[in-house]
């Protein structure tokens, strides 16, 4: 696995886990807002708050096509492109939510739909270029991105193992971050298709995940399947009008997830098939020992009936049986005496 810095923040096999905040588009094109989530979020414990930058008539090229989406539990239909309109954000106002969003030792971050977007992007002083999963073919974003010298984010949503090995090749970078996602909003649990994460470490980059669904359970699992990076959906009202809002964690909720994600970091621990420093001290009082089974006389010959094991373990351990049985005592043994190598003949 490699290794990035963002700015304050190492990402790495032995770092903590990465949370996103995304605010997306969750503002509403209202910077007033936007500032409300982004401090809310740096207080419930995001290392990142994130954003969206595009420009609606770069990418949608027929403003009659509809976007469907779940406000209060029910479909509501509206034109994607006056939707996506009415929630872009000036410039100005991106330097403004980055420059607070420092200010607080937190990484500002925002995904980038087109060249434009990138080079607001490094103007902003942003350490790392998301790529989301729709861009993930666009190859024309890709090879821009590929002649910038940042780490990469790259959503593999809706993407197959051609797409994503083309996007890869494209890129060509050695500091990358692969997120698993499923593009669907929001995404049921049947269509999380988790273990993804597992086969996205196979092409040996950190891997992360894009959480769609409603709840952090989702989330949860991800990190114990070791994603390294989390970003998940924030939000203030889960009933506002916009098409992230019903599956977007609330304040309670994130702080909720940040909190589940730092004691599971301490859980997962290590790899190594050894115990654990409290393990060992324990040992000896939890284990068990070679003893005598009854009272033994000198030159008696230790049969198999001849021996139990008994706590505490500090004597000889039950798999060493062999080095005492078909041995001469050359000592007296009480029932429950621990039998040593000294106490036989050997």
């Amino acid at each position: 696995m490699n290794k990035l810095i963002l700015e304050n923040f190492e990402i790495s096999e032995t770092s903590p886990i990465f949370i996103i905040a995304e605010i997306g588009i969750n503002h509403n094109g209202n910077i007033s807002q936007a500032m409300k989530l982004t401090k809310n979020a740096i207080e419930c414990g995001a290392n990142c708050v994130k954003f969206q930058f595009y420009k609606t008539d770069e990418f949608l090229s027929n403003k009659d096509h509809l976007y469907e989406y779940e406000v209060k539990g029910l479909k509501k239909q509206e034109s994607m492109y006056e939707m996506f309109k009415r929630f872009e954000l000036k410039p100005e106002d991106y330097e403004k939510l980055f420059k607070y969003i420092r200010n607080k030792n937190c990484i500002p971050l925002a995904s980038a739909a087109d060249p434009q977007s990138v080079k607001l992007l490094l103007k902003l002083g942003a350490s790392a270029i998301k790529i989301a999963s729709e861009d993930l073919i666009n190859v024309r974003l890709l090879e821009y991105v590929s002649k910038i010298n940042k780490p990469v984010l790259l959503s593999t949503g809706m993407a197959d193992k051609f797409e994503l090995e083309h996007a890869l090749s494209i890129l060509n970078k050695k500091e990358l971050i692969l997120m698993h996602c499923t593009s669907i909003y929001p995404a049921v649990p049947e269509e999380l298709n988790l273990k993804k994460i597992t086969t996205l470490q196979g092409y040996n980059y950190i891997t992360g995940y894009s959480d769609h669904s409603k709840g952090i359970l989702a989330s949860i699992a991800a990190v114990t399947l070791g994603a390294k990076v989390i970003e998940k959906h924030f939000t203030l009202n889960n009933n506002d009008t916009g098409p992230d809002h019903s599956f977007s964690a609330k304040p309670k909720e994130f702080r909720q997830l940040v909190s589940c994600i730092r004691e599971i970091e301490k859980s997962l621990g290590s790899e190594k098939l050894k115990p654990s420093p409290k393990e060992m001290e324990l040992r000896n009082s939890y284990r068990r020992s070679i003893v005598a089974a009854r009272d033994i006389q000198i030159n008696e010959i230790i049969t198999e009936e001849m021996i139990n094991f008994k706590r505490p373990g500090n004597g000889l351990k039950p798999y060493e049986k062999e080095k005492v049985l078909n041995k001469k005592v050359i000592r007296a043994l009480n029932k429950d005496n621990m039998i040593t190598l000294q106490d036989i003949d050997n």
